[in-house]
Parts: structure tokens; C-alpha cells; sequence
């Protein structure tokens, strides 16, 4: 008895806080009319298995691979498909960026949330295994750290990726059968499973909340607002239907900002109660950048944001010269040697070698893919085909030609997202 005493009195001491909140949840707004109501890209029913906050509504993805956009009122439905068949089981936005996590392949696709063009590929096999439908669940970004919460272990994953790669930090245990996470801006990280809502700060203490009835949870988000404690919180569930649930209590942590004009922390020559950012000394008044909707590198000037930020965020460039951003301004054309010639719309041109060829041979086939900034290059004879970046000449991906125009097709949404 004692030694059962004594294990108990060990568990507690390591056990982190745990609050449970009252609260009476009232009858949440159904937002997934026209998500029920159309076919999206995949052909198959949309069957909700996380969603996440933007900064104008809400993205949700499917377990067939498709990706859904609208309002927080579940207006202005937009789809495109990543790829057929793919098992997407969990989703994040930051900075722009939108991260969807691949449950049977252990991978977490990086794509740029306002022009769908792919960025890269996290690999998460070497630290998470187990069955195919019983592995990573949920996702959520926060700065430069990724979180990924597996299923039947309950435990969540946190990595560095501000390297541009996951690297592990830490993990550690929350006790449920996960079904969802993520990241709001209470700094707190919920994690959703086993018939509850959790709060974790970042020592892993916690609120926990007991959730309503509902068909199959499967995707949590929260959208914060700090001016009145509150948040819209939204449930998606894998049957169908997504509810938001409005004046969620949330408890915003307290900022304090400085008045003073005589300190000049990043001695840029502004004082910190003038300067938009006192611990850069790039910048310090708001700069304003041009959106670029094809990614051609050219600006338009009636689209613009301004950020307090010597670099333009993802999306942005410093020009607005572009004269139509709804296209990409360049073509292309191949040679006999395995390269190409891009001429772009100022009349400049480059040339970039996709394919070593050792003799003189037919040309290289090249075409813009669909609307995108990209180049689809075949080499002479079809033996290979590559995906270019018209800009750089960087070569994205490339494989052999397949048989199978089906999974050409399907390798061209994996890239480059539609």
C-alpha cells in the first residue's frame, strides 16, 4: 500500500495543472451549407478532416485531397484539388503559408496560401511510424515551430523549421486520443480528442473543456479576438457538417509597449516609440510592398499591403510594374542542346540548361503550365520531363516520362498544387 501510495503521490508531481472550465456551450451557426451542396475537384463528397483560420475565413482539406476556402460564415466557397486520393488529415496557416499534413505518407506539403504554387515537402517518417490510419492527425504552426499531434499515441511533436527542414525539439504526452490541434493567438495550443478541448501553455498545463455532442469531431480552430476575451471556435466534423460556436472565453496574454521617445534599441536613428520595430534596425516605418498574383516578379500597383518589414512578405514584391498580374509575363522556348531560352515582358532574356545533352539533338518540348509561373520541360524523345522555374532556372522536380497520362497529371498537382 504504501508503494501504491507513494507511485501516486510521483504521478501527480509530474502530472501538469489541469483546470477544468465551466462552460455552457450554446447552439453553434452550421457554416457548411455550400460545402455539402457542390462537388469539389476530387468527385467525391467533401468529408472535413481539419481546418484552420486565414486571414479572411477559413480553410478546411478532405480525405480525398481536396481544399476548401471560405468566409467564417461559410460564404465565398472556393476548391482545387492537391491530389487525388490523398489522405490530408490535418492543416495550418502562417505567414501566408499553408501547411497540409499526409497522414498515410508521413509528409507535410508546404504550398503559398494566396497563389497555390507548391514551396516544399517536410518529411516527418523518420520520427513518426505506426498504421496508415493511425498516425500524425493534426498540425499547427506558430513562428518557426511546427507541431504534429499523432493519434493513437496522443503525443505531440514539435519542430524547428526555420531551416527550411524539420528538426525535432521536444515531444511529449497528452494523455488523449488526439483528433486535431492548433495554434491560436491566446498563445495556447488546443488539442482536441477523446470527448474533449484542451488549452495547453507552454509549460503543458492546462483548461480542459468538455465538448458537445457532435457526429465525428475531426478539426479545431480558433479565430481570437484579445480586444474582448473572446473567439469564434469552429468544429469540423468528418460526416459533414462544420459549426462555429461564437464568444468562446479565451484570455489573451497581456502586451506592454513602450511611449518613451529616447531609446533607440536597434540604434537606427528612430526612437523606439516612433519606430515599428525598435529591434530591427532595417527597418523602421512601415514599408509598403505589391502583390504578385502570378509570381512573374512584377507587381501590381492597385493591390498593395503595407508591413513594417525591410523584406517583402510571401506574395509581395518591391515593384508595381506589372501591367496584367492575373498572368505571368514571360515565354519560352528549347533548343537542340537540353536547354531554354525565357524571354520576359521587359524584353530581356535567359537562357537555363534543364537537360545535359552531349550531342546536338531535337528540341526540348516547352510549355507554361496552365496558369502558373512554372515551365513543364520535356526532354528530346519524351524520355523525361521536368518542372522549371522560368525566373531562376531552377529545376523543382523531374522524373522519367510515365506510361500513364493519369499519374503525369496527378505528379503535376502534387508540385505544383492544381
Amino acid at each position: 500500500m504504501k508503494y501504491i501510495f507513494l507511485s501516486v503521490i510521483g504521478a501527480l508531481l509530474l502530472t501538469p495543472s489541469i483546470a477544468l472550465a465551466s462552460y455552457s456551450w450554446p447552439t453553434p451557426t452550421d457554416i457548411s451549407a455550400s460545402l455539402s451542396s457542390t462537388t469539389p475537384p476530387s468527385g467525391s463528397a467533401f468529408e472535413p478532416s481539419d481546418i484552420a483560420i486565414t486571414s479572411s475565413g477559413v480553410v478546411l482539406v478532405s480525405d480525398e485531397g481536396d481544399v476548401a476556402l471560405m468566409g467564417d460564415d461559410g460564404t465565398g466557397l472556393s476548391e482545387w484539388l492537391i491530389a487525388t486520393n490523398a489522405d490530408l488529415e490535418g492543416v495550418a496557416v502562417s505567414d501566408d503559408a499553408l501547411y497540409v499534413l499526409h497522414e498515410r505518407d508521413r509528409d507535410v506539403y508546404v504550398y503559398d496560401l494566396t497563389s497555390y504554387a507548391y514551396i516544399t515537402t517536410f518529411d516527418l517518417s523518420a520520427w513518426i511510424s505506426g498504421s496508415d490510419n493511425l498516425g500524425p492527425e493534426g498540425i499547427a504552426v506558430h513562428e518557426s515551430t511546427m507541431y504534429i499531434g499523432d493519434q493513437a499515441t496522443g503525443t505531440v511533436y514539435e519542430f524547428d523549421i526555420s531551416s527550411g527542414s524539420p528538426s525535432l525539439t521536444t515531444s511529449w504526452s497528452t494523455g488523449i486520443w488526439l483528433s486535431a490541434i492548433s495554434y491560436a493567438d491566446d498563445g495556447n495550443l488546443y488539442a482536441m480528442g477523446s470527448g474533449v478541448l484542451r488549452a495547453y501553455a507552454a509549460d503543458h498545463s492546462y483548461v480542459e473543456y468538455t465538448l458537445p455532442a457532435h457526429p465525428q469531431p475531426e478539426g479545431v480552430a480558433l479565430r481570437v479576438d484579445c480586444s474582448t476575451s473572446t473567439a469564434s471556435l469552429f468544429i469540423a466534423n468528418d460526416t459533414g457538417p462544420v459549426y462555429r460556436y461564437d464568444d468562446f472565453p479565451v484570455t489573451c496574454p497581456v502586451e506592454t509597449t513602450s511611449t518613451s521617445t529616447s531609446v533607440d534599441a536597434d540604434a537606427d536613428g528612430v526612437a523606439d516609440g516612433l519606430d515599428c520595430n525598435d529591434a530591427d534596425a532595417t527597418v523602421s516605418s512601415l514599408q509598403t510592398y505589391y502583390r504578385d498574383a502570378d509570381s512573374d516578379t512584377l507587381g501590381s500597383s492597385t493591390d498593395t499591403t503595407d508591413v513594417c518589414s525591410a523584406v517583402a512578405p510571401s506574395g509581395y514584391v518591391t515593384n508595381s510594374s506589372d501591367l496584367n498580374d492575373a498572368q505571368a509575363y514571360f515565354s519560352a522556348s528549347g533548343t537542340v542542346d537540353g536547354s531554354i531560352i525565357v524571354t520576359y515582358g521587359d524584353g530581356s532574356s535567359s537562357t537555363y540548361q534543364v537537360y545535359a545533352m552531349t550531342t546536338a539533338r531535337v528540341i526540348s518540348t516547352v510549355n507554361q503550365y496552365k496558369d502558373s509561373a512554372y515551365l513543364i520541360v520535356i526532354a528530346p524523345f519524351g524520355r523525361r520531363v521536368a518542372v522549371v522555374d522560368p525566373y531562376t532556372g531552377a529545376v523543382v522536380a523531374m522524373r522519367s516520362m510515365p506510361r500513364n497520362k493519369n499519374v503525369l497529371a496527378a505528379w503535376f498537382v502534387s508540385i505544383i498544387g492544381y
